[in-house]
């Protein structure tokens, strides 16, 4: 639609070809809305609740995300932990972006980083224009038509980075490196001068610029054996040892088999931590795996407990902001029968994760080997906030026969 706005010269055929391209898109739509299934379900659930609800809470998130910290903003991939500040009841997503690019820079980066990310495309492309127009109209002659092959390539590398911005607002495309280094080199074309100017003094000093990307190449080439890899292979492991701990949960195998993943997710996490210390997510699911370990081992509950204990506040030492370092310490001092050590850590947890229903569940838990009074509270509120936790419903009962 946008393109003939931009490529016709004459306003009355601008606004007929692209009125006539948004009708022929119409048409195309209507008739997949009509002939397929999925896509007349999707379009059904965005007629009953406008802008997909889930969209509106995470873009609310990164807005107040931002407004708290609007100068440097909150830190670099942070929205995904910091979202949970502002997470509304009854919203189960656990989204790690913002899914809006404008608004996910400026949660991490503040206006700081929003003005180096996107005002530097804005004043490139505004001074492409300007020379364009200095390069074409020479000596007040009148513009030739955009018809040279030159034109016509930048004319739809524009609209495909005009599309690409437009789609910002509802993804996170810029996190996927694959494509905002597609977008970069587009970019790139679309300002490359169409042909050379004659070098000036600092024209030739321009010239020595190509130092600076070569040099960016040199320090990743270098790094790349000494640091980029070793991160990468450690996260690997941690993330293979957190899908299977996610499947645990989600089936539980029989006693065999859940012992033997536990020790297999454990001699993954402890590969990942002594590959790459610094990885604090890492340290966490280490804890949590020893934490679980000691359910099919309960003769060594304090034992494991210690090592979850160390692991857990490695973790916490890298990072205070993340609920599940707390949840997992807490888990871990219970084991140990430090029951007031492990009641600051779940309150800590609660504070910064005040709408997660696991974590009530298990502050339940905890509350419930001294005061069972508070714990069908804290439980209560867990169900309040998903009624359908087969846990809690369970330990709902068993809370209920007790009394």
């Amino acid at each position: 639609v946008a393109w003939p706005l931009l490529a016709l010269r004459a306003p009355g055929r601008r606004w007929l070809a692209a009125g006539a391209v948004a009708a022929v898109l119409l048409i195309v739509g209507g008739l997949v809305y009509l002939r397929d299934a999925k896509a007349h379900e999707r379009v059904d659930v965005l007629l009953r609740h406008p802008l997909e609800p889930s969209r509106a809470v995470m873009w609310q998130a990164g807005w107040r995300l931002f407004l708290e910290h609007p100068l440097l903003g909150s830190g670099a991939g942070s929205y995904g932990i910091l979202f949970e500040r502002h997470r509304p009841e009854r919203f189960w997503d656990a989204p790690r972006w913002a899914h809006n690019d404008f608004l996910n820079t400026l949660s991490d980066y503040g206006a700081v980083g929003f003005l180096l990310s996107f005002g530097v495309l804005a004043v490139a492309g505004w001074r492409t224009l300007a020379g364009l127009r200095r390069a074409a109209e020479p000596e007040g002659a009148a513009r030739p038509p955009p018809d040279t092959p030159q034109s016509a390539l930048r004319l739809g590398l524009t609209v495909g980075l005009l599309a690409f911005a437009a789609q910002l607002f509802v993804d996170f495309n810029l996190k996927i490196p694959a494509l905002a280094q597609a977008a970069a080199l587009m970019a790139g074309l679309v300002v490359t001068p169409a042909r050379a100017a004659p070098r000036s003094a600092s024209g030739r000093m321009a010239g020595a610029a190509w130092l600076v990307p070569a040099l960016a190449a040199a320090i990743v080439i270098l790094a790349l054996p000494v640091w980029i890899l070793p991160m990468s292979r450690a996260e690997a492991l941690r993330w293979r040892a957190r899908e299977a701990l996610d499947r645990l949960a989600a089936h539980p195998p029989a006693a065999a088999e859940l012992e033997r993943t536990l020790q297999l997710a454990r001699v993954d996490l402890a590969r990942a931590v002594e590959i790459d210390p610094r990885n604090a997510a890492a340290w966490s699911d280490l804890a949590d795996a020893l934490v679980r370990q000691s359910r099919v081992a309960p003769a060594r509950a304090r034992e494991l407990g210690r090592e979850a204990e160390g692991a857990a506040t490695r973790a916490l030492a890298d990072s205070s902001v993340v609920a599940e370092f707390w949840l997992h310490r807490g888990l871990a001092l219970d084991l140990q029968g430090r029951w007031r050590d492990a009641w600051a850590d779940f309150v800590r947890a609660l504070e910064l994760a005040p709408r997660r229903a696991d974590i009530w569940y298990y502050y339940a838990y905890h509350l419930s080997l001294r005061d069972l009074e508070s714990a069908r509270a804290a439980l209560a509120t867990c169900l309040r906030l998903d009624p359908w936790n087969g846990q809690a419903l369970a330990f709902q009962k068993q809370l209920g026969g007790s009394h």
